[in-house]
């Protein structure tokens, strides 16, 4: 029932709108014939789509029984009915009208039944006829005993060991393989044909005839074939079996052997002796080879973690059992991963100026997100930073960009720009649940993290400049080094990793699926319906939307308007002491947005000209170096407005922050490139400097005046 919660989900918090000739015609045919199955309505009604048959069953408009079979997987079996009354009464005249009597079915040959004063014991049942014996032979229907025993007449007083017989050929059944079940069918095969059967030697013929005679003694002629299944089972290595003292030495050597210095077993074996001999039982101890087999059959997972880490041994666990429909996503955009790793390919980082030919060579950070239905290449973010709450968010608007879609779950590792205040409150905006899989199990994330493999042998690693070499670092001459080969830029790759993703990747057929993502996608989208609850339109509302807020999500408003990055940001309207919602752009910290009578505006800051184009990184480069410089020349540290605008136009400044300007800059044509520039342009109007007064009321605008001059020369010319 849980599973077809989930399912319908969407569908009860948005439902599809379904026509009218539509509705008509799908409640029509449930009505002509009830219980048809989901997959006859389908069948029937070819022109409604998934969509409709699933929002109808939402709204009430048609009726199933939701604890009953799946909706994923297991339509053929899925009964349609116009209401729950009508269901329920068919499934009670279903269960009346059974021709099967539940009370026949409890007795068996062998069984021991009391008729009156009369026992009798079950000796035969062959078609619908019952054989009993005891107080004189008898031969009744089965439906007449059935009902002697439904009335209390008769009664099963006594049973054959015919239940844990079967129970016993089903444990015994359930040790042998498929290939021994086999062997077993051929050998029965060839003892009921007397020509093959009189070729065996007299030896062979003989331990078969044996083997079934002890087997039909024990269980029954019927079940005679089983006598010849070889019981390879029982064959094999038995259990050490050492003396205690012997195992008391042992015992004490595992002891330091299950120790973080990680001693070899021939140390182990040594130690073992060294104990041994110190308590007198040298001669008794077993030999080395033995004492190794008894080590291996002693190491644990806790071994593994005490010695080598908690990474290595949860990659050692045995993967656990996957229930069917549950183990990856269900259907398209039900779930989806994200990740990211490092490309295996060094890029070159071009100059900010045409003239400047002083190239740096960079491994770019590569995210993805992948669809868990139809493993279909959602969205990725190539960049040179480390991956953080920008990321995530580039990612989501990537993903609402190219398909108008977000996943319904996005399945996670620990990482803390996951598990970031921004980010789980961008989730909850777009109604995203998060799933965070187990700390070091990859396998959790196995469609992402093959991808990337698969990313790396059959693109990356066939590109100059790839890393494959560094893998022996010490074998790296001049003449291969990637950092001496590399030719690839950002955008190029860029352009190449779009072109594999979407035009090859996708199109072309998967190993598991035996056919395309796309093709798999589609087929999906068709089967399980499109749920119009994912649907998000690009928009510049929505861009606002996914910016980064700050630790509370507000700015109080002070005489200096709000303080974001301890720079001061004014807008028009704004009225002391109120607090506004505020959210910033990463890439521009320039841009910052408060929301003021049911809107979005934009903020503007003292230092526009300064910090425009400057992204949260190069801030955070310079207000360190700032400090750096204040620490090394004696005085207070204050990065605030006025010293920032100060340090900026220093020739330190510039030198700190010019690498991180490549790397923003080269991320910014490819955001350009594709999203286009949906924020609206830098608004006009003069900005608030410092005042001495604490107005009480709206500020009215002001002269510009660069913040950074000193409160003298403010006063005088005002």
């Amino acid at each position: 029932m849980v599973s077809n919660l989930e399912y319908l989900d969407d569908y009860y918090r948005h439902p599809h709108a379904v026509s009218e000739s539509i509705k008509t015609a799908l409640q029509r045919a449930v009505i002509d014939k009830p219980g048809l199955t989901l997959e006859e309505l389908r069948q029937t009604c070819p022109k409604a789509s998934a969509n409709d048959v699933h929002s109808l069953i939402a709204t009430g408009g048609i009726y199933i029984d939701l604890t009953g079979f799946r909706l994923l997987d297991e339509t053929a079996k899925i009964r349609v009915f116009r209401d729950a009354t009508l269901a329920k009464m068919l499934k009670f005249v279903d269960q009346h009208t059974s021709a099967a009597s539940p009370e026949i079915m409890q007795i068996h040959e062998g069984a021991t039944i009391s008729w009156g004063n009369r026992t009798l014991t079950v000796a035969n049942w062959v078609n619908g006829e019952v054989l009993l014996t005891g107080d004189g032979d008898l031969r009744m229907k089965e439906q007449t005993i059935g009902d002697l025993l439904a009335t209390g007449e008769m009664v099963i007083t006594a049973s054959s060991s015919c239940n844990d017989n079967a129970q016993n050929i089903t444990e015994f059944l359930s040790k042998c393989s498929e290939a021994v079940l086999e062997k077993g069918h051929r050998r029965y095969e060839i003892y009921n044909d007397p020509t093959q059967f009189m070729q065996l030697p007299a030896r062979t013929r003989e331990h078969w005839r044996s083997n079934i005679r002890m087997f039909t003694a024990e269980f029954g002629n019927e079940f005679a074939e089983f006598g010849l299944i070889p019981r390879n089972f029982a064959c094999g290595r038995k259990p050490l079996m050492l003396p205690q003292s012997v195992e008391d030495v042992l015992s004490a050597a595992f002891n330091e052997f299950e120790d973080k210095r990680a001693i070899s077993p021939n140390v182990f074996w040594c130690r073992a002796k060294a104990i041994a001999k110190g308590l007198g039982v040298l001669s008794q101890l077993c030999h080395k080879r033995t004492g190794k087999k008894w080590l291996e059959s002693h190491i644990t997972l806790k071994t593994i973690e005490t010695r080598e880490g908690l990474t290595v041994a949860k990659s050692k666990t045995p993967a656990m059992p996957v229930v069917p429909g549950t183990d990856f996503a269900r259907w398209p955009w039900d779930k989806a991963y994200i990740d990211h790793t490092k490309v295996d390919l060094r890029l070159l980082l071009p100059g900010m100026f045409p003239d400047d030919d002083t190239d740096e060579t960079l491994r770019p950070w590569l995210s993805v997100m992948i669809d868990g239905y139809s493993r279909k290449i959602l969205a990725f973010v190539l960049d040179y930073n480390s991956p953080s709450n920008k990321t995530c968010m580039l990612l989501i608007r990537e993903c609402v960009r190219k398909h108008r879609y977000l996943p319904r779950t996005l399945g996670m590792d620990g990482g803390k720009e996951f598990r970031s205040v921004y980010f789980r409150s961008l989730m909850a905006l777009c109604k995203i649940t998060a799933e965070y899989r187990p700390p070091h199990r990859p396998r959790f994330g196995a469609q992402i993290e093959r991808w990337f493999g698969t990313a790396n042998t059959q693109l990356f690693h066939q590109l100059l400049g790839n890393t494959k070499v560094m893998r022996n670092v010490r074998q790296v001459t001049p003449a291969i080094d990637p950092s001496n080969l590399a030719t690839w830029t950002l955008e190029t790759l860029d352009e190449t990793l779009s072109e594999f993703c979407y035009s090859f990747y996708n199109e072309n057929a998967h190993s598991s699926l035996m056919c395309s993502p796309n093709q798999k996608h589609d087929a999906g989208i068709k089967e399980h319906g499109l749920r119009q609850d994912r649907r998000f339109e690009f928009t510049e509302d929505f861009v606002k939307w996914t910016l980064p807020s700050t630790s509370t999500g507000l700015a109080k408003v002070t005489r200096d308007g709000i303080s974001v990055f301890n720079l001061n940001y004014w807008v028009q309207g704004m009225t002391v002491g109120t607090k506004l919602m505020v959210r910033y752009d990463p890439c521009d910290i320039s841009r910052v947005y408060v929301f003021m009578n049911k809107q979005w505006v934009w903020a503007k800051c003292g230092l526009h000209p300064e910090i425009t184009g400057m992204s949260e990184k190069q801030r955070e480069i310079a207000s360190k170096a700032l400090r750096t410089q204040q620490r090394a020349a004696g005085v207070a540290q204050d990065s605030g407005e006025r010293k920032m605008g100060q340090f900026l136009g220093t020739t330190a400044a510039k030198e700190a922050m010019l690498t991180q300007k490549k790397k923003d800059a080269a991320l910014a044509r490819i955001m350009k490139a594709k999203q286009g520039q949906v924020m609206e342009v830098a608004p006009t109007g003069d900005v608030m400097p410092k005042v001495k007064s604490r107005p009480s009321v709206e500020l009215p605008p002001r002269k510009v005046v660069p913040v950074y001059r000193s409160e003298k020369e403010v006063s005088n010319e005002q």
